[in-house]
């Protein structure tokens, strides 16, 4: 899908987004280019079945010209209406348009023509009726592409997955990238990370945290082995002193005395604090009574001689570190806290399930 962000200047950076529209939210999901033709050709598919008598025929006939239509009124919405995929100039006239721009405008009109004047009336065999399937499914997705082929024409950036880098339609039409930065680095798997430099870029910036989570590998016996390690994590081992790395030393998200341990452990000491958390308030000295132990306390931890409890899938619970929960969440709404500024967290689907049952029963969440 095709982003436009204006800047303050007035110039404009257009972002080409690649990836699986089941993974992106509801009101993303019409912006991508395949969304165009996934739908339609789902529906088309289903059509491509045996027609046992003339009546199914005459069913599958209303469909097709159902969907025909259908395809018609969504062109018209790609080339009109506001947050279309192809990020076409609502105000510009049919002429205005750059050579790429105009050619998938002719594409997408000579369809939408296609399929509003395309006659179905003396198809009434099952195999003339596929092959016109067959023949509007190769349309829609040659489409798809055309508009996909625009987008990422028209990008400055490009975001997306590293395997998904990886397209062949991607790099039929990029080629190169001046600058590659890949994300979350160090749990990136190292042949993974390989994957963009297909595009032969001038710079390759690898910005991640090799303390924090590694590569998922499901394999165990391989870990040891170093197929968990990342890219970033095997230059920073091996290059030393001679490593390009840079440390950004300042974080904004915990409370000092949280930072101080994480930092003294796994970073040498060197993280510091911004102000902003600093001085941002504890909602907890605000809330809870001075003589109480939770008062102004950044963090707290309860040692409870419990037991724990497997169940079939393998995950875990435990009931009375749930009831302990649900007891400190309880007395903090007593004390004013709000339900949206409270967060639960827990690492077994079935204590979560639990914890949800025992707070529905308070019947105050």
């Amino acid at each position: 899908r095709l982003v436009d962000s204006n800047h303050q200047n007035g110039h404009a950076v257009s972002i080409a987004v690649i990836g699986n529209t089941k993974l992106a939210l509801p009101e993303h999901e019409a912006l991508y280019a395949s969304s165009f033709a996934d739908s339609f050709i789902t529906r088309f598919k289903k059509l491509r079945r045996p027609y046992h008598n003339v009546n199914a025929v005459f069913g599958v006939k209303r469909e097709l010209q159902d969907l025909a239509q259908d395809i018609v009124k969504r062109i018209s919405h790609l080339l009109t209406s506001p947050g279309r995929p192809v990020g076409f100039d609502e105000d510009s006239d049919h002429n205005s348009y750059d050579d790429n721009e105009q050619q998938t405008v002719d594409t997408l009109y000579a369809l939408q023509e296609k399929f509003r004047t395309e006659s179905i009336q003396h198809l009434w065999e099952e195999e003339p009726l596929h092959k016109h399937i067959s023949g509007c499914i190769s349309r829609l997705c040659q489409a798809a592409a055309d508009i996909e082929s625009y987008i990422l024409r028209k990008a400055h950036v490009v975001f997306g997955t590293l395997v998904a880098s990886g397209r062949k339609s991607l790099l039929r039409i990029v080629k190169t990238f001046d600058t590659v930065i890949v994300d979350e680095a160090s749990q990136a798997l190292m042949p993974a990370t390989f994957i963009p430099f297909m595009y032969n870029p001038a710079r390759y910036l690898l910005v991640g945290d090799p303390q924090q989570l590694p590569a998922t590998v499901q394999a165990d016996h391989l870990r040891p082995l170093g197929y968990a390690d990342s890219l970033m994590l095997v230059m920073q081992r091996e290059m030393g002193e001679r490593s390009s790395a840079m440390m950004l030393t300042t974080q904004y998200r915990m409370h000092p005395a949280i930072c101080k341990p994480i930092s003294d452990l796994f970073y040498g000491g060197k993280l510091t604090t911004d102000n902003s958390v600093v001085n941002r308030q504890c909602l907890l000295k605000k809330h809870i009574p001075q003589q109480m132990l939770l008062h102004a306390l950044p963090s707290a931890f309860i040692d409870l001689d419990s037991v724990e409890c497997r169940i079939g899938d393998g995950s875990t619970y435990n009931t009375d570190e749930a009831e302990l929960v649900v007891t400190v969440v309880m007395y903090l709404l007593a004390q004013g806290v709000q339900p949206a500024q409270i967060g639960v967290v827990s690492g077994y689907a079935a204590q979560v399930a639990l914890l949800k049952s025992l707070l529905v029963k308070e019947e105050k969440l």
